[in-house]
């Protein structure tokens, strides 16, 4: 799911015209911003729910699932340039 999550926002970054930063570095946005919400999550499951604890296994899985993305993104869409 963090595959599709990047993915969606690499194209959504490249195709926005508000923000240029995200639209310079989509990539790299995205990517940040995924791994950040898998931790934001783990962190949130840990202090807020009481049946739910951090994992540090969940925390390198959405991590690993965000590069997947990228690399599914390289391999679907080649290298961006406009």
């Amino acid at each position: 799911m963090y595959g599709v999550l990047v993915i969606l926002f690499i194209v959504g970054f490249f195709k926005q015209h508000q923000f240029k930063l995200l639209r310079q570095r989509p990539v790299v946005s995205a990517l940040l911003l995924g791994i950040l919400h898998g931790l934001l999550t783990e962190f949130l499951q840990g202090t807020v729910f009481v049946d739910r604890s951090i994992e540090v296994q969940d925390i390198l899985t959405n991590v690993g699932g965000s590069l997947a993305g990228v690399l599914c993104f390289y391999m679907i869409y080649g290298n961006i340039k406009n």
